[in-house]
């Protein structure tokens, strides 16, 4: 058992080795330890209190799937943290718990169900945010505020979860989610705040290139010709229908898809 704040201003404490029967990282434990650059949290803490690594020299850390909380404060200010890795099994982020550190990457675990005010606020190192595939149950404001290097933004729901409307006020980047949720997406709140939004799924033709109702030997013949500079598609849903596996090129790879077709054998 760790006492609370035991090592709290130890500024040069660059080494901890904590017991494997521990069970919890009492509040302010290493904050401020700026040369305490790593350490492995044992595979039974349950908890990781208020500011018990804030302002610490903290460069990455592996969160066990035993931990169910990361208090407030917890790793504020952590100006060397890049890498963090949420397991499964968290289920509480506190308020401003990495807010101004330099994560450059946050997946949020499916088991999450609080996140806390501020909680990833001002982290500009942010560059991708992974979203679990539902709704996280308690969300508190401002939770991505002021990621301007903030790329990438990943969800695979195909029903948008529900979030706070200014979860990512002033940050910037990319929105991907199921290509046929995209439109849901753009109108849900919290998530119609990005301008641009992509698909993660290709959209694949189904191989009537003619849009005849049929596939058979005139598609076939349509999609070579396409190939050889001897003709075209009769409309844009043609050429869609003829892009087979949908990588947006027409070539080999769907005539083959075509073929298949016709046999049977997709």
């Amino acid at each position: 058992m760790l006492g609370k704040g035991v090592f709290e201003g130890c500024y040069s404490l660059n080494e901890v080795t904590l017991g494997e029967n521990l069970t919890e990282i009492p509040n302010f434990t290493f904050q401020s330890c700026s040369s305490l650059s790593g350490l492995i949290v044992p595979a039974k803490v349950k908890r990781i209190g208020e500011c018990a690594f804030m302002n610490s020299g903290m460069e990455a850390i592996n969160i066990p799937s035993a931990v169910e909380t990361i208090d407030t404060r917890a790793f504020q200010w952590c100006s060397s943290l890049e890498d963090v890795t949420f397991n499964e099994g968290l289920k509480t982020i506190g308020e401003y718990a990495f807010s101004d550190s330099y994560v450059e990457r946050v997946a949020l675990p499916s088991t999450l169900e609080t996140i806390g005010k501020n909680a990833f606020s001002n982290c500009t190192s942010i560059r991708t945010i992974v979203f679990p595939p539902k709704s996280i149950a308690n969300m508190a404001s401002g939770l991505f505020n002021g990621l301007w290097r903030l790329s990438r933004v990943e969800c695979e729901a195909t029903v948008p979860p529900v979030i706070p409307a200014n979860t990512f006020d002033g940050s910037n980047g990319t929105l991907y989610v199921p290509t046929a949720s995209i439109e849901a997406y753009k109108a849900a709140d919290g998530w119609k705040y990005f301008g641009n939004v992509e698909g993660t799924t290709p959209v694949t033709g189904n191989g009537d290139a003619n849009c005849d109702g049929v596939i058979d030997v005139l598609d076939f013949n349509i999609v070579i010709n396409y190939m050889l500079g001897m003709g075209g598609f009769s409309s844009e849903d043609a050429m869609n229908n003829a892009n087979v596996n949908g990588d947006s090129s027409i070539d080999i790879v769907d005539v083959n898809g075509i073929i298949n077709i016709i046999l049977g054998i997709k």
